[in-house]
This record gives C-alpha cells, structure tokens and sequence, in this order.
C-alpha cells in the first residue's frame, strides 16, 4: 500500500541551542491560530507540496486538496490517490490500480498532515517567534517549532501564519539527512457545507474496485 503522502520533515542551519525554547510571544500567536481552526465546523483547502531531495538535487511536486469535518473526518484528494477517514475507519483509494485499502484510522500515523498543524505545538515541540514578513502585500509570522524528542528524522518546522487572519499559509519541514519538503495553501474555504457519508468511500461508485481488508 502506498504511503499517505511524502513525510514532511525539515533541517535548519540555525543553532538547536537558540532554538530550543519556549517564546510566549510565538506562544500568544500559536494559541490564536489554534482558537481559529479549533471554532471551525469544516474547511477545504486546496495546496502545492514540494519536495527537495538533497541526495539528487531532484525537486518533485504535486497539487492536492484536503477536506475535514469536526476533528476527526478527513477526506485527503492527491488525484490518483484518495485517502477517506471517517473518525475510525480509513479507505485509501489508489485510483489508478483500482483497489481500496481499508484499514482501521490510527490518528497519529501522519503527524503532519494538514489538518493538524494548527495544534502541533501543543505535541512535543519548543517554539519561537524568528520574524514578520511580507509576501506579495500579506503579512506574515514566521515561528520556529523544536521537537523535544531529540531522536526525531528532523529537528525545526517553520511555519508561516497570516497576520490578518491567523491562518496556516505554509509549512517547511527539513530533515537531518537535508532534504526539503513545504506545503503551500493556495485556497482554503471555512465553514463549508459537507454530509458525513462524504467522508466514506462508496464501492458502489467505482465499479470494478478490488477490495483489500487490512483490518
């Protein structure tokens, strides 16, 4: 079965002595951006993922979108894969095989997905406040986040917060061995109105489908 999608790691050139802390600033900003998401029925959000691999000098990149419900319904669009989580089953449709893995939805198997970024802090990590930036005439808050756990693949996540609005705009993530991977969103739609069934995957609608029961 194919994985989820790339994971999402990162590596930094700046000191994990510096880094390695708590900032109430980053904390204030960190702490708003979780009430934002956190009073949200449902969003959909459509973003770029890029991956650097620093062994290659390979760049690939793919578009996808993620649509969730609640905390815990998620639908995770990348065309030829589809993963559908309804809050204890997961089916990850591989379009182009066919075939439909379920299995049973383990919440902390994609520790970066995007529909969980807006609480990472809170799971292990240090965090600081590195600066304010303007891209394109939208402010951002650039913040460090440290995992505690030093055995980790990577050791810093910066994200990149709308000003305005408190939104997630982009994540970098590097990993020890050098290679890059962000998230950009592109469009992201609060508050949208999506029935439960979305989140299941219907055999009925792809004829032909092989179903593997992994539970």
């Amino acid at each position: 079965m194919k994985k989820l999608f790339p994971l999402i790691f990162f590596l930094t050139a700046i000191s994990g002595s510096v880094l390695a802390q708590y900032d109430k600033v980053a904390e204030e900003m960190l702490q708003k951006v979780e009430e934002k998401y956190k009073a949200l029925k449902s969003f959909r959000a459509d973003f770029t993922y890029i991956g650097e691999m620093a062994a290659t000098d390979e760049t690939e990149s793919l578009d996808g979108s993620i649509t969730v419900k609640g905390s815990s319904k998620v639908v995770l669009d990348l065309k030829d894969q589809v993963i559908y989580i309804d809050g204890q089953t997961q089916w990850t449709h591989l379009v182009d095989e066919k075939e439909v893995d379920i299995m049973e939805y383990d919440p902390d198997e994609e520790e970066f997905s995007p529909n969980k970024m807006y609480d990472l802090y809170k799971r292990g990590f240090k965090y600081i406040f590195v600066e304010e930036i303007t891209e394109n005439g939208k402010v951002f808050n650039v913040i460090d986040l440290v995992p505690e756990d030093r055995n980790k693949s990577y050791f810093k996540i910066k994200l990149f917060v709308n000003k305005a609005d408190n939104s997630i705009a982009a994540w970098r993530i590097f990993e020890k061995n050098g290679n890059r991977y962000e998230y950009r969103i592109k469009n992201f739609q609060p508050n949208i109105n999506v029935d439960d069934s979305y989140f299941r995957f219907d055999p009925s609608k792809h004829k032909g489908i092989e179903i593997v029961d992994l539970r």
